[in-house]
């Protein structure tokens, strides 16, 4: 990273230059100049727990934590040294790390906002890479088999999105997708179009509308039934709020859809835990509650994800669902069959082929029951894609 050797010196500024001192300066300092990250991150957070509220002891536990690459640590304690820092070039240290910090973690939406004020306080524009315009790009094809190919034969999915910042202050995913299929009483192509913002607040918190259009219609209608009545034109429209406070992430959504000629209101409330304070490791749990045509359902969701090696991450996913008509990841997923859906488990695999494209794959396992005969039967999907994050 550029400028790294004048920022570690503005770090580790000589404390007799300053108005307020502590007990743990000294031996900070050595620990700093020697690498002792472990030891210095310890004493910085013994000094901060006494009272010692000193933006360049906040800045010595950020800088500790950024090298143990605790990057969710080390963002909380940077963000605490900005709030206490009053030099100007101190700050425009601290917004290095916290842009990085942010990075990191993939909180881009933070990192951008960092860089904005940054470039406009600071004289020197090359501290960091500007974020880039298109800063995201994926695509996906999956197919899903049923158990029981009388009631459902193999349905064929594409996707593809873009992401976009938006100046310096937000950013924009839209995507298009694609499914059919062919069922006992038609064949089913639908059309989806979904687009989500994101827009970073103070605290660490951000805001995320989202607004998924889809449309559908059923040829080859059986037994004499009208497309009509099984063409539509649904919508989710949702709004999430999410905030991370050191390696928690919580979340609050609210979503209204009209499926299959009823209208649906859901809540859902997650909570999201980093145990090395970045992504190695992510667990997560979810409760959702869904109105659905006057009836109040409970869906449970669990998530894992763990970066096993350097460019390979392994994951899984758990709902309990007993319904339909339903959404997830703030209107992303729309599940908008006429059939409930018992549960859902998935596995999936990422694997960096670069630092910025990276190659995914999924695999899903589905009990439903079909509305009218009842009738339970199993869906198995297989989903791969490419992903360029830049």
């Amino acid at each position: 990273m550029r400028k790294l050797l004048i920022i570690v010196f503005m770090l580790v500024l000589n404390q007799n230059t300053r108005a307020q001192y502590s007990p743990y300066d000294e031996v900070s300092y050595e620990l700093l100049m020697t690498k002792q990250w472990e030891e210095l991150l310890e004493v910085s957070e013994k000094a901060i727990c006494e009272g010692y509220t000193l933006d360049y002891l906040y800045m010595r536990a950020g800088y500790a934590s950024f090298q143990l690459q605790r990057y969710m640590k080390s963002a909380t304690y940077y963000e605490k040294a900005l709030e206490h820092c009053t030099d100007a070039a101190m700050k425009d240290a601290i917004r290095y790390y916290l842009y990085w910090n942010y990075v990191y973690i993939g909180d881009y939406v933070h990192a951008i906002k960092v860089y904005d004020v940054k470039i406009r306080d600071s004289k020197n524009k090359n501290v960091a890479p500007a974020p880039k315009l298109l800063h995201l790009a994926n695509t996906e094809f999956g197919i899903k088999l049923s158990s029981d190919e009388a009631l459902y034969k193999t349905l064929y999915y594409s996707q593809v999105g873009l992401g976009f910042r938006v100046f310096n202050k937000a950013t924009v995913f839209v995507s298009a997708s694609h499914l059919n299929q062919e069922a006992y009483y038609g064949r089913l192509n639908q059309q989806q179009v979904y687009v989500t913002g994101n827009i970073p607040l103070r605290k660490q918190w951000s805001i995320m509308p989202s607004f998924h259009f889809i449309s559908y219609y059923h040829s080859n209608m059986q037994n004499g039934l009208s497309e009509n009545e099984f063409s539509a034109n649904p919508i989710v429209a949702s709004l999430a709020v999410s905030k991370r406070l050191h390696n928690w992430r919580t979340s609050l959504g609210i979503a209204f859809s009209d499926f299959n000629k009823t209208t649906q209101w859901q809540q859902q409330v997650g909570i999201s835990y980093y145990p090395f304070f970045n992504n190695k490791l992510e667990t997560g749990i979810q409760l959702t509650h869904l109105y659905n045509n006057n009836i109040s359902y409970l869906l449970y969701g669990a998530q894992l994800r763990y970066w096993a090696l350097k460019r390979l991450s392994i994951s899984s996913n758990y709902l309990l669902a007993n319904t339909n008509n339903f959404n997830e990841q703030n209107g992303w997923l729309a599940t908008n069959a006429f059939d409930k859906t018992n549960y859902r488990v998935q596995a999936g695999i990422e694997y960096l082929l670069y630092d910025n494209l990276s190659l995914y794959g999924l695999w899903q396992y589905e009990t439903r029951q079909e509305s009218v005969s009842k009738t339970n039967y199993n869906l198995h999907m297989a989903l791969i894609g490419i992903k360029l994050i830049r």
